[in-house]
């Protein structure tokens, strides 16, 4: 009985770490927010485009913007913070670790949990002597 129950209790561990653990894609971060995805309507309006003009115009407002070394570091460590999600590399030690240690109890119990009735050589111990095995186990109750 204890063995069954042992046997159902890590295999539900193992289940419940590899069913819950939370799934992740990789994000494309945007550096700059503040840059638009689209062109501007001014340059789609027009049916011959001049790109001479078009980078002078797009070099000016980027010079007229002035770059705030503050703003941008709080920038950076929100986007930090969150991508910060998820297990770190201890939790993932320790998890497998868990796993690892409920495998050989688990392995251990199967082997040396059962009740032997006859061994070879006689009155030998299992758990400790080398060459000491099981010829007959005592029968299992339901």
């Amino acid at each position: 009985m204890f063995r069954s129950s042992l046997t159902f209790f890590s295999m539900l561990a193992v289940l419940m770490a590899a069913m819950f653990n939370p799934a992740f894609a990789q994000t494309q971060t945007q550096i700059g927010s503040d840059v638009p995805d689209k062109p501007s309507p001014s340059i789609e309006a027009q049916p011959k485009r001049d790109f001479k003009r078009i980078v002078d115009d797009e070099t000016k407002k980027l010079s007229a913007e002035s770059f705030d070394p503050i703003k941008a570091d709080a920038i950076h460590a929100r986007q930090q913070q969150q991508a910060k999600k998820g297990w770190s590399t201890k939790q993932k030690v320790l998890l497998g670790a868990f796993i690892a240690g409920m495998v050989v109890l688990v392995v251990l119990l199967a082997k040396y949990g059962k009740d032997c009735i006859r061994t070879s050589p006689t009155n030998c111990n299992i758990g400790t002597d080398e060459n000491c095995y099981c010829e007959e186990y005592a029968p299992e109750k339901p």
